[in-house]
């Protein structure tokens, strides 16, 4: 799980590639790992949904194991309310080359409010006695033996060597499944499979990855649900140049609805093969930097790291942090010098007053920087089909063979030919973010501001200009835009982010974010300077809700500032959650 410091907001641009290849992941208790991925396409998740560095297993161990909590609540509308989980098996060890753990959910808001709905029912008298009735409503009113109130994830992860890993998860949505799989009958409701293979080569990283009935948030606060994805991807493992760049294959199958003959709806699925690929370039930039006054310092001070830096390269981070942990540790064990007096008797100058630490050695200073990340997309169709109900291919595309794709690559440029690249996708994100205060002072010494642009847009074409009145014909010819999945790559869009973080007492803050949908349009010249701006930037009226998160966060004593406590709610998605946070 990545862990993306706290103070540099604006380092979530540098996974962009990633939110346009395969979906990003973001914080989210609707699942038992607390991991949902976004649509590919979509804009990186708002800051208090970023992966908080330590995975959902080891902070619900944590609290069981240290704290004693029998349970973790958690909040998912979709689930019925308030929802307490609990790791309630574990095998191996995190120190051990292999460790799989059981994690169990109750619904417990929505068992309640059954329970009490099923008790008004049973006191008003409405059925008659009997015995079919009365066990009936035994049943019935036991809300906490209904399976639908339980869900079950086992996750495993192996690492086979020093630089292979891999990881699988199940998961359960409730204990019907589990009962069918029991006994060896197909369920209901399918099971959700993930496995991951990573393999670590020099500046570089392969990934393959197994989905099956994979679920991807949407923009508008949607689910998508996807029956299979199939990927294998090499990616640049090194962002000391700000270049990235990421190529693989990947198949997709997806449900597409029709009508038959007799007018009524037909699912089918729809399997393309394509392949993608994907670059970027990053750059970071302090544009204001605030500074400590350190009385007594003499030495001439090294180079202060950017946040561009800091937040993309482990290494230099580790050393910054054993650094200032050590200067705290020297000033907090130094002993109190005692008044001395010179020949005459008259009380000399005393040590200089200590000065307070701040509450985040991290957060330490003000400043204001900006950062910006442009990137290009494109993906080329090698087969396609599609089959009914019962197996059968309805329509399909000739394979692609390797000669034909090797010499179809040099195309990429040619904008007028699609019969091989069928999308092209120019995107971008681009943000400022400011501090103000040092985070030391017990009221209001905190202020943090971000905004942050995300747009995206489909590469200039004869096809694109066409969209509009040949939606269905051009659709039909490019069947790798077809997916619900992929939607979002034939659309242009852009939003703005903003996230305010302030100081109320001590380590407490408050925090919101919020992204909305905008509209960019050609500046009006003429009319006032305001009614000129308002014409460049404006409102879709078939906008969704803006997504919102407020939160509270707690930065943990003695440890200056590496981890906190945080609790959010998105009433957007009307979910919460409370976790550990790592920077």
């Amino acid at each position: 799980m990545p862990v993306i410091p706290e103070k540099h907001l604006l380092s979530q641009i540098g996974h962009v590639i990633s939110a346009q290849a395969r979906g990003q992941e973001e914080t989210s208790p609707s699942t038992l790992s607390a991991l949902t991925r976004r649509r590919p396409g979509e804009p990186s998740p708002l800051p208090q949904k970023l992966p908080s560095g330590i995975s959902r297993t080891e902070q619900l161990l944590g609290l069981q194991r240290y704290l004693n909590f029998p349970f973790v609540p958690s909040y998912v509308g979709g689930s019925g309310g308030l929802v307490l989980d609990r790791v309630v098996h574990t095998l191996g060890s995190r120190g051990s080359s292999w460790w799989a753990t059981v994690t169990a959910r109750l619904r417990a808001q929505r068992a309640w409010q059954q329970q009490k709905n099923q008790s008004r029912g049973k006191g008003g008298g409405h059925r008659e006695p009997g015995p079919a009735t009365s066990t009936s409503d035994a049943k019935k009113t036991n809300a906490l033996l209904d399976p639908t109130n339980y869900a079950l994830s086992i996750q495993t992860n192996s690492r086979v060597s020093k630089s292979t890993s891999v990881c699988a998860n199940l998961d359960f949505d409730d204990f019907n499944q589990v009962v069918s799989l029991a006994n060896g009958r197909e369920s209901d409701v399918p099971l959700r499979v993930q496995a991951e293979l990573k393999q670590k080569l020099p500046l570089h990283q392969l990934t393959a990855e197994a989905l099956l009935h994979g679920q991807f948030t949407t923009s508008d606060h949607g689910l998508i649900q996807v029956p299979r994805v199939l990927s294998v991807d090499i990616a640049s493992d090194s962002r000391k140049s700000g270049l990235r760049y990421q190529g693989g294959l990947f198949q997709i199958v997806s449900n597409t609805e029709s009508e038959d003959i007799m007018g009524q709806h037909v699912t089918k699925l729809q399997t393309s093969q394509f392949l993608h690929c994907a670059a970027t370039v990053e750059k970071d930039f302090v544009l204001w930097k605030g500074s400590r006054r350190q009385r007594g310092s003499g030495k001439k001070k090294s180079r202060s790291l950017s946040p561009f830096e800091l937040a993309y390269s482990t290494r230099t981070y580790t050393t910054e942090l054993k650094k200032r942990l050590k200067q705290q540790r020297d000033v907090a064990s130094k002993p109190l010098e005692k008044p001395s007096t010179d020949d005459k008797g008259n009380k000399a100058e005393g040590p200089r007053e200590k000065k307070r630490l701040p509450y985040s050695t991290l957060l330490h200073k003000p400043y204001l920087s900006f950062g910006g990340v442009a990137g290009f997309l494109a993906q080329a169709k090698l087969h396609s089909e599609t089959t009914d109900g019962l197996g059968n291919v309805e329509t399909s595309t000739p394979k692609k063979d390797g000669a034909s794709i090797l010499r179809s690559i040099p195309t990429l440029w040619s904008l007028g030919d699609e019969s091989f690249w069928t999308t092209r996708r120019l995107f971008a994100s681009a943000g400022v973010n400011m501090q103000l205060g040092n985070f030391s002072k017990n009221l209001l010494d905190f202020t943090s501001v971000s905004l942050k642009l995300d747009t995206g847009m489909p590469f200039p074409s004869p096809s694109s200009s066409l969209a509009d009145s040949n939606a269905g014909e051009k659709s039909n010819s490019l069947p790798a835009l077809q997916h619900s999945l992929l939607g979002e790559y034939k659309q242009r869009k852009h939003t703005v982010s903003t996230s305010i973080a302030q100081q109320l007492f001590g380590p407490i803050r408050v925090r919101a974010d919020a992204r909305y949908e905008i509209e960019l349009h050609q500046p009006s010249l003429k009319g006032p300077l305001m009614d000129q701006l308002k014409s460049v930037v404006r409102v879709p009226e078939n906008a969704s809700k803006p997504e919102i998160v407020y939160g509270l966060d707690w930065h943990l004593p003695y440890v200056s500032g590496a981890a906190r406590l945080s609790v959010w709610y998105s009433p957007t998605r009307r979910e919460g959650l409370g976790e550990i946070r790592l920077l």
